[in-house]
């Protein structure tokens, strides 16, 4: 049995039937992006197109409004830039607490990562050079992983309970790594 690399799998797969709808939306997103201002795009998310309607979150009620009277100037930029045009846009703001957390704004999502006390600083994840020092020979996907982890692990303190390698923040927060602070206390 041989192994096919995950592009070689998404490949196929995205390129089977039925992936025509998820790539006209990925290609959807893309120009919306492009179309709107940031302030625009922080407080509305295209959610899905229904027989020729593009349905958009919006934060708020007044966000929805607002940009139903901009529906048809963003029609008219819109359709030019797509393969199957939109009849129309509807805006509300029922859809936007239906939006999962990973298109969340990216400025809140990086901060509250970078706060979060495992959060390691990318300085210390070794990069790909560093990490495949023998380009000759084939290296799989799983060792490449453990070479990082390596690498990374001899970049950190130890916890003073496990000796495991450990995130600066949990060490400040709990004086040991985040599966110590965890453990049951014994009775």
């Amino acid at each position: 049995m041989s192994f096919k690399s995950v592009e070689e799998i998404l490949n196929f797969v995205t390129s089977s039937p039925g992936w025509e709808t998820y790539q006209q939306y990925c290609h959807l997103l893309e120009c919306w992006r492009k179309l709107v201002s940031p302030q625009v795009s922080r407080h509305t998310r295209p959610i899905y197109i229904s027989r020729q309607i593009l349905w958009v979150a919006t934060s708020s009620a007044a966000w929805a409004q607002n940009m139903s009277l901009q529906r048809y100037s963003l029609l008219k930029r819109l359709n030019p830039m797509l393969d199957d045009p939109l009849e129309d846009i509807r805006f509300s703001s029922a859809l936007w607490h239906n939006i999962s957390q990973s298109t969340a704004d990216e400025t809140i999502k990086v901060t509250s990562s970078q706060q979060h006390p495992s959060y390691v600083p990318p300085d210390l994840i070794s990069n790909e050079k560093d990490a495949s020092s023998n380009s000759d020979r084939s290296v799989t996907s799983f060792d490449s992983w453990i070479e990082k982890m390596r690498l990374r692990a001899q970049k950190l303190p130890p916890c003073p309970l496990c000796q495991s390698p450990t995130p600066v923040g949990e060490l400040q927060r709990w004086n040991c790594c985040g599966f110590c602070a965890n453990r049951p206390k014994p009775s």
